[in-house]
């Protein structure tokens, strides 16, 4: 941090991505211990996919809606849902973090049990908003599901958590005891499989979806995609599956992020201060 003489403040980054990923690895939890902190954090993540999803899909004929209004007696809900002619996607989003016990501790499995718990409640949460609209439970629902089109789940939490081979299997499993015991049929799982996406995955699948169905991009990587990649991270499925499909891919805020990244700053001009 450099302080020049009029009082201006500028922070030198030579790599801003590693601050990027700094900020989003939790240093955000690392600063800030106010009990409502979570929420208001969790909202403005919802409200991020929400217009990365709509300013993608903005003239298409793919339509977004957001979740239904959360009441005290309403079903559960889901975050925000992509309509396709042919399907639909409900997405749930999740600012929580992979904890750095689960991520590290290699003799003992309660961290990463712990934190797929989370997870798995989050899929229940959404097969139980697809069965609110399935059923029309929703009163004055924003967003009418026709029975003609197949439905799709999706939890997108804000980093990768890396989900593969095992644990994949315990989340499975952990799912489809939540669903048990809250008496929905396991067919369900089959009717409108799930997928874990992280926030990169969701823009690439929100990319994918101004050409093709959510049947188009997520069925393969339900069906096993290839034996060798099996219970692989949705992102390298799509990175390998859609390679030709992402030739042309931008960000979709870019021109944003290189505004973030590209101040332009006259160094001629200031002068640091002799304090």
């Amino acid at each position: 941090m450099t302080t020049f003489s009029e009082g201006s403040r500028i922070l030198i980054c030579p790599l801003p991505t590693l601050l990027v990923w700094r900020f989003t690895s939790g240093l955000y939890y690392d600063l800030f211990h106010i009990n409502t902190f979570g929420n208001d954090f969790g909202l403005a993540y919802e409200k991020y996919i929400g217009e990365m999803i709509d300013t993608t899909l903005r003239d298409t004929d793919r339509h977004i809606y957001p979740g239904e209004p959360n009441s005290k007696n309403s079903p559960k809900r889901c975050d925000w849902i992509i309509d396709t002619p042919t399907d639909v996607l409900l997405l749930e989003t999740k600012t929580k973090r992979l904890s750095m016990g689960a991520r590290t501790e290699i003799t003992s499995t309660a961290d990463i049990e712990a934190q797929l718990e989370i997870l798995a409640k989050a899929v229940l949460q959404v097969y139980e908003s697809l069965l609110a609209y399935r059923t029309n439970a929703y009163k004055n629902p924003l967003y009418k599901l026709p029975k003609s089109k197949k439905a799709f789940v999706a939890v997108t939490t804000m980093e990768e958590w890396h989900l593969m081979g095992e644990q994949v299997e315990k989340l499975n499993k952990l799912v489809k005891r939540k669903l048990a015991d809250a008496h929905i049929p396991l067919s369900i799982l089959n009717d409108s499989p799930y997928c874990i996406l992280s926030s990169d995955d969701v823009e690439h699948l929100a990319y994918l979806a101004k050409t093709l169905s959510i049947s188009q991009i997520v069925q393969p990587y339900v069906n096993g995609w290839r034996e060798e990649f099996s219970g692989h991270e949705f992102g390298l499925y799509m990175d390998n599956f859609f390679k030709e499909d992402f030739q042309n891919y931008e960000y979709v805020f870019k021109d944003d992020t290189d505004n973030v990244y590209t101040v332009p700053i006259n160094l001629e001009s200031l002068e640091p201060s002799k304090s």
